[in-house]
This record gives C-alpha cells, sequence and structure tokens, in this order.
C-alpha cells in the first residue's frame, strides 16, 4: 500500500491550497483520501472538482477522483 499522512502539516492558507491541490493531483484513481477535519486543508478539498466525498466514518471524510 502506498500511504500520505499528515496531520494539517501547513497553517497558511495559501500553502493549505496549495497542498490539497497538488494532492489531488498526485493522487491514482484506486487510492483514496481519508481526511479528519482539523484545519484549512478540508475547506480546498471539498473545493476541487475533481474529488468526490464518497464516506464519513466515525468524522473521517473519504475522498476519491471522479469517475
Amino acid at each position: 500500500y502506498q500511504l500520505i499522512y499528515f496531520w494539517e502539516p501547513l497553517a497558511d492558507d495559501e500553502l493549505a491550497k496549495k497542498f490539497a491541490n497538488n494532492l489531488v493531483k498526485i493522487l491514482s484513481k484506486d487510492q483514496i483520501i481519508i481526511y479528519k477535519c482539523a484545519a484549512s486543508i478540508g475547506k480546498y478539498l471539498e473545493q476541487t472538482k475533481k474529488l468526490d466525498s464518497v464516506d464519513i466514518i466515525e468524522g473521517y471524510t473519504l475522498y476519491k477522483l471522479k469517475e
């Protein structure tokens, strides 16, 4: 398995936006993002037009690339 683990590494809003956009760029069709909201990266994951929120499990949102 490939795994990227992070805990809201960026407090700066512009850097958080860039991080989320770059994360989406490197995501493969068979991978998911498991995200627990702690700061602003989730806001940018929600705003991207390339991801679907597929489930919410115990406060964790699961995202995958749109088909």
